[in-house]
């Protein structure tokens, strides 16, 4: 669950304005979220809750997870979405360990 709560003081704005701001970005984040679509989701498979648990259970057995944002126009107000990918598929060139020192 979203728990939105800016950095009012460093933004010049009173608490009032701040909780009010999370309680709209909260709305819209549980919109986002909960789509009937799944638009949160790149491959319009999961749930953002989906996909934070099969993130956590990439993490848990491998030891990492990976995912990007992608922008994407679905006819919806919200273009953002979540692309995860199998951790396993990302790889150095040329096979190098991850200790050495790449050339740029």
């Amino acid at each position: 669950r979203l728990q939105a709560m800016p950095d009012f003081e460093a933004m010049g704005r009173d608490w009032e304005w701040a909780a009010k701001w999370a309680r709209q970005v909260e709305s819209q984040f549980r919109v986002w979220d909960r789509d009937s679509r799944r638009l949160c989701d790149a491959e319009r498979a999961q749930t953002f809750g989906q996909l934070v648990e099969t993130a956590y259970r990439h993490w848990e057995r491998d030891g990492e997870s990976l995912g990007y944002i992608e922008m994407r126009d679905r006819g919806s107000a919200y273009r953002t979405c979540v692309r995860l990918i199998d951790p396993d598929r990302l790889q150095n060139p040329d096979g190098v360990q991850d200790e050495a020192v790449l050339p740029n």
